[in-house]
Parts: C-alpha cells; structure tokens; sequence
C-alpha cells in the first residue's frame, strides 16, 4: 500500500533582495559644482570662449539625467542676463550716440556757418542720397522711410490742402525703430542723417536711466575674484583649464551654436572712441548706470565684462535688477522729432525725388485744414490751457506724451493726428523760417502742382 502523500500549500520563495545602490538615485551636484557651471556659462557667453563651452558639454554628458535640469536651469539664467546685458548695451550706445550729435553737424563747417545756403543744400542732397542707397533696399527698414517720406510730403503741401505751411511737423519715434530695424549700422547712419545732416531736433518723451546694479561684482581679474578650480576635487584637468584660462574673443566666422545668441559682431560710431576707452567704475565710484560705461564695442575687441557668479547675499539684489531690466526693456522709449526750420519747399521736392518708387508710391494722408480764424500769427511762446486748435496747452504738443484722445474729441478730430510708416505725427507749435516757399516761381511750380493733382 501506497504512503498517502500529503499535499501541503508550499509559500513562493521570497524574492532576492534588492541591492541598496539599485535604488539609490546618483548623488546631487553640490552648490560647488553649480557655481563652477554658472562661470564656464558666463565665460561661454558673454566671451564666447570655445573652451568653456566644450566643458559645459563635457559635464552635461558626465552628469545624470535625474540632476541635469539643475545644469539647464543655470545655463538659462545666465543666457537671459546675457540677453539684458546686450540689450542695455544696445541702448547705451544708442543714447551715447544720439547726444554726440548735434543737429546740422555732420556737414562741413562752411556748410554749416550758413543752413540755408547753396553749400549746405548740396551737401545735405549728397549725404541723404548715400544714406537711402544704403539702407533703404532693406525690409526692415521701410516703414522708417516711408514715415520720413509722409513727413516731408507734409511739409511741402498748404494748410489749406491738409499740409503744414509754415509749421513744423513732431514726430513720434519708439527707439526700437533705430536700433532693432535694420542692425547697428542702420542705427548709426540714421542718427547722422536725421540730426547730423537733415537738422532734426529730438527730445525723449519719457526717458528714465538704464537700470543699474544695486552691489558691485569683481572683475573677473582682480585680486578679490577668486576663480574656482576642480583639481581640488580630482575633476577633470581640462574643465579646471578651461575656467582659470583668460577669455579671449570668438574667431571670426566661426559656427554658431544652439545656445550661442548674439555673436554678430556690432560696430561702434567712430565719434565715440573715446567713450569706449572710459574705465569702468570702481566700488567706491556712485555712477554705476550703463550710461556712463559709453557705447559698446565690438565683441571681438573687447566684449561685455563677464559678471562673476553672485554670492547668497547678492541673489535678491540681482534678482531684483534682472526684474528692472525687463520692465525697462518692454517700456516704450518714445522720441519726438521735430523738423528742421530751414529746409524750404524746393529743397524738399529733391530730397523727396530721391526715395524709391516703393516708397513714393505710397499713399500720404493729410491734415485736417485748419480754420481761417486760427491760422498761424507768429511763433506762439505762450500757454493757452483753453486747448485751441493749434495745440496751445496740448500735452502733447507740450512733450507729455499723454494720448490726446483722453483730453478733447472735438479738438483730436478737428486738428487731426497722422499715422502712417511708423509713430505718428502732428503740427506742431514751433514755425518755419521766412522764406521756405523758396522764390515767387517756385511759389508758382507749387501751386500748378498742386492744382493738377
């Protein structure tokens, strides 16, 4: 006889124990290697050190996947303060330029002894034919030569046919329009050509100073600045090479990277030479606004200082100037143009004849005419706060850069406003010198030409 068996209910195996570095994630960069990071980011950018850029790489690659968006996070806050810096830059040189220019200067000073003169008019034709042959083939910049057409149009045409007669036509400018329409030689030309030859006269509407840091950063030389290294920590000898080597300028022509922006090389006026040798502020120096560093260079002669890492005490300030920076950068910066007071009616059909046909074919809206009872009678010097129609008392006419549609309906749509090309333009109270009708016969060929048109 058979042993019965018996069935006993056997438990599975337990499963094999997990090894404790299974599950344990690769340790986190420390704060060292972070701050180590942040500086080749900062020798990359704002340097354009190919070195500290193949480090970067090297330790992205070395680095897990679970820590490398704290890399990422780096590189990004480094890359948007490179982009406020060239941005301020921009506007620095933009302002430094502006004001080495004085209207009418740019033409010999034979030419400018006498503005009205047969001397200054050929001049003036010359230099306003090589600007427009330069710039003017450019898309970006069409909307610029188009408003700058409407507005000498204007000044040409009678009151009484929606012109200006004997005012002067203020035009309103965002200064984006210069420095972001057409690069930085665009920028250049167009400050010579509208104050420097034409003679426009400018004021801002609402200028504030560049943003400016709140603490002082060490050179990234100076004694202070101590820079890190790796050979500390047995990293690799290269990345350690690549931080302590002194920065140097891209080549020319080189390849471009994905996270390598704004290595177009950007050329200086010559008038301002000697802002680019000022030195740069020290600690105890109270001027620490980007205006007074003067124009930037371009990135292969010297390039932005490289601000070093900032310590814990210095986050909020720099969070804090990073935030002004922004909001000073999306603020308008509107600039009235006012035109000059001696270029006289003939003078302008020959400025006019020498834009394309892509820009005189444009339509040109006019004014509305004025009243006979409120023609012009003399410069007006005086504030009328009753508003009439020539703009007395108008806040924009008085540089407050207020929308006058807010202030008086009736008075915005009888005097009239004018957009066309870029900003906008109005009448404005300052008057044109005697004599802008040219002689009695071009008095005549204007009148004919306006008749049988």
């Amino acid at each position: 006889m058979n042993p019965r068996r018996s069935i006993h209910l056997q438990s599975p195996p337990p499963p094999p124990a997990r090894s404790r570095t299974s599950t344990t994630l690769p340790p986190e960069p420390t704060q060292k290697e972070l701050d180590d990071y942040e500086f080749l980011c900062r020798r990359f950018f704002f340097a354009q050190d190919e070195n500290a850029k193949l480090s970067m790489d090297a330790i992205m690659n070395k680095t897990s996947q679970y820590h490398q968006a704290k890399y990422t996070r780096v590189q990004a806050n480094v890359r948007r303060e490179f982009h406020l810096t060239q941005s301020l830059r921009k506007i620095s040189e933009f302002r430094a330029h502006l004001s080495s220019v004085q209207p009418g200067w740019s033409l010999s000073p034979a030419a400018r002894a006498s503005p009205s003169g047969a001397l200054a008019r050929r001049e003036r034709i010359d230099k306003f034919k090589a600007f427009i042959e330069a710039q003017c083939g450019s898309a970006g910049t069409q909307n610029f030569f188009i408003g700058l057409y409407a507005a000498m149009k204007l000044q040409t045409l009678p009151p009484n046919i929606g012109g200006t007669g004997d005012g002067r036509i203020e035009w309103e400018i965002d200064d984006a329009v210069f420095m972001e329409s057409g690069g930085n030689q665009f920028m250049l030309d167009a400050i010579d050509t509208m104050k420097g030859v034409l003679g426009f006269d400018e004021r801002p509407l609402n200028y504030r100073p560049l943003p400016c840091r709140a603490f002082h950063q060490p050179s990234l030389y100076s004694s202070t600045n101590v820079l890190p290294t790796f050979r500390d920590r047995g990293e690799d000898p290269s990345i350690s090479e690549a931080i302590n080597k002194p920065s140097r300028a891209a080549p020319p022509g080189r390849s471009r990277a994905s996270s390598d922006p704004f290595l177009d090389p950007t050329r200086s006026s010559p008038s301002m030479n000697a802002a680019l040798s000022m030195p740069l502020p020290t600690p105890e120096e109270s001027a620490t606004d980007l205006d007074s560093l003067g124009p930037s260079t371009p990135l292969d002669e010297r390039g932005p200082e490289i601000p070093p890492p900032a310590s814990l005490s210095d986050h909020y300030a720099a969070s804090t100037y990073s935030m002004d920076a922004e909001i000073f950068l999306n603020e308008q910066q509107l600039r009235i143009w006012t035109f000059p007071p001696y270029i006289t009616n003939p003078e302008l059909h020959k400025l006019i004849a020498l834009f394309p046909p892509s820009i005189t074919s444009q339509a040109v809206p006019r004014f509305k005419p004025l009243a006979k009872a409120k023609q012009r009678k003399g410069k007006r010097k005086g504030v009328d706060m009753d508003m009439d129609l020539e703009g007395e008392g108008n806040p924009v006419q008085m540089g407050l850069g207020i929308d006058p549609t807010g202030l008086n309906a009736d008075l915005v749509k009888e005097r009239g406003e004018i957009r066309k090309g870029t900003g906008r333009m109005w009448i404005g109270d300052l008057m044109r010198l005697p004599g802008w009708r040219g002689t009695f016969w071009d008095t005549i060929r204007d009148w004919l030409r306006h008749l049988f048109r």
